[in-house]
């Protein structure tokens, strides 16, 4: 007996019904396959980096106006005293200002710019906000070497956009400083702050304070 024909159909019905079923049968072992192999799934989708915020440089200029003695213990503005008819204010001297700002989810962050503001050293962080028109800025209380004594700053700026002049602040400058004297004392005066990447101010990096021998 030929078992070559014995194990092959000879209705042709029976061989196209034989070779359907083995089709059937490969596709669902490639299915099955291709579900249980590691490597050929689909990877999930990258999410794509956070973009990093650009730090904003503010430069301008503080103009002190008078020294009170103590510590003002809250940032509202301090009423400066009016010029009298024929009395000339004493001249407590100006610096320029300089700060790196960043917007966060909290306000804005940053450091004192040590390129343009001479009157500092080292790492000054900044923070506050910027609501609307008005700004608040503050900087930590830093430990710094003056005079060899190690003395403590702390500065507030208050102040609103200057109408007209978009990225321009202007408003009230106060400085606490401790441990310069027998008690601490707070310097009060105005500045000036302009965005500099759209107003295009260059700083001047000059410094004229009181205790800095001027040359007439």
């Amino acid at each position: 007996m030929n078992r070559k024909n014995a194990s092959w159909p000879r209705n042709p019905l029976t061989r196209l019904l034989g070779l359907i079923l083995l089709a059937v049968l490969a596709l669902a072992a490639g299915a099955l396959w291709s579900m249980a192999a590691p490597g050929v799934q689909s990877a999930p989708p990258v999410d794509e980096p956070a973009a990093i915020p650009t730090p904003v440089k503010y430069v301008g200029k503080v103009k002190l106006a008078q020294v009170l003695p103590g510590v003002v213990a809250n940032s509202t503005p301090i009423a400066l005293p009016t010029p009298q008819p024929g009395v000339t204010p004493p001249d407590l001297g100006e610096f320029d200002l300089g700060l790196q700002l960043t917007d966060t989810s909290t306000g804005v962050n940053g450091n004192v710019d040590l390129a343009v503001t001479l009157v500092f050293t080292g790492t000054i962080p900044v923070h506050g906000q910027f609501q609307g028109a008005n700004m608040a800025v503050n900087s930590d209380e830093v430990s710094q070497v003056s005079g060899g004594r190690t003395v403590k700053r702390q500065f507030f700026l208050n102040g609103t956009e200057v109408s007209g002049e978009p990225g321009v602040y202007s408003g009230q400058y106060r400085e606490t400083i401790s441990h310069y004297g027998p008690q601490p004392m707070t310097a009060v005066g105005t500045f000036v702050l302009a965005r500099e990447v759209s107003t295009g101010i260059v700083p001047s990096n000059s410094l004229y304070l009181p205790l800095v021998l001027r040359r007439r």
